[in-house]
């Protein structure tokens, strides 16, 4: 009896390791893995962030879904997606209020960026702008919201005139008929001036200011030589500019204010050694910010 449970044992030992033997998982890929790009093309990122100043909430875009598109962040701390457009968004450009934004979105990587009218709430989406071949940008709202400010290279494709855009009456207006790559960067706070960044590469640029009063613009900074004038910020009253330029003896980007009645340019840390990579105001401009 002994000697047939032993072999019994033996007998299902051996019947088990069959079982086992029989079904372990056969490899159906011999090779070693290699990722598709596709995998890494849908890799989601964020950027450009914005805090609504209404509400409070965080807007951002991000490429989680395929194509960079704009998203709330709700109380919740859920990410609604506020636009679908295929092939994303380029930028945006919130309104003073919070309640719209401007959206920057070309079709198939082109750059041509239309422009499209934004709740930043519910993410109603209107588009405002149908030229395929023109390149819309650098807008700025004016102080209350009725409408904003933006180029375009609708004449020619070299040249960036200025131009007004009425949300009432859904009408454009050139305000700046100037050749030369231009871009908007500030309007003061009683909305009377625009600081006009003119580019003629990218070592070499100029500051203008355009009074919107008379259409006219004012050389701001008369120079000679490749010298770079960036991010200016109007301040109350008009009577000072705050932007960055590396037009010192060092030849970096510092922080520097400029006086607009003698347009004499001053550097705030004439002995700083380290690169200033950019300059933000706060909303009321009492609060300075700058990247090193």
């Amino acid at each position: 009896m002994k000697s047939f449970a032993a072999f019994a044992a033996v007998l299902f030992l051996s019947f088990g390791l069959s079982v086992a033997e029989e079904t372990e998982p056969q490899n159906f890929f011999p090779h070693p893995y290699i990722p598709q790009i596709e995998t890494f093309v849908k890799i989601g990122s964020v950027s450009s962030p914005y805090i609504n100043r209404s509400t409070g909430e965080l807007l951002f875009r991000s490429s989680k879904s395929g194509a960079p598109q704009l998203y709330r962040l709700t109380n919740d701390g859920w990410p609604y997606q506020l636009t679908l457009l295929n092939d994303g968004i380029d930028w945006y450009s919130v309104s003073n209020n919070g309640r719209l934004a401007i959206i920057g979105a070309s079709a198939g990587g082109s750059e041509q960026s239309q422009l499209y009218l934004l709740d930043t709430h519910e993410g109603k989406l209107k588009k405002l702008t149908d030229q395929k071949d023109v390149q819309h940008g650098s807008v700025v709202w004016l102080p209350d919201d009725r409408g904003f400010y933006f180029r375009s290279n609708e004449e020619s494709k070299k040249d960036f005139k200025l131009y007004s855009y009425d949300l009432a009456t859904a009408q454009s207006r050139k305000i700046f008929d100037e050749n030369g790559s231009n871009y908007i960067y500030d309007i003061s706070p009683d909305g009377r001036y625009l600081a006009v960044i003119r580019f003629h590469s990218n070592y070499n640029t100029d500051l203008l200011l355009l009074d919107l009063n008379t259409g006219k613009a004012e050389l701001m900074t008369p120079h000679e030589g490749d010298i770079i004038f960036d991010e200016p910020t109007i301040m109350p009253g008009n009577k000072f500019i705050y932007l960055l330029s590396n037009g010192n003896s060092e030849g970096i980007p510092k922080r520097a204010r400029l006086e607009v009645a003698t347009k004499k340019l001053e550097f705030l840390d004439p002995d700083e050694r380290w690169t200033i990579d950019g300059l933000s105001f706060s909303p009321d401009h009492s609060l300075m910010v700058w990247l090193v």
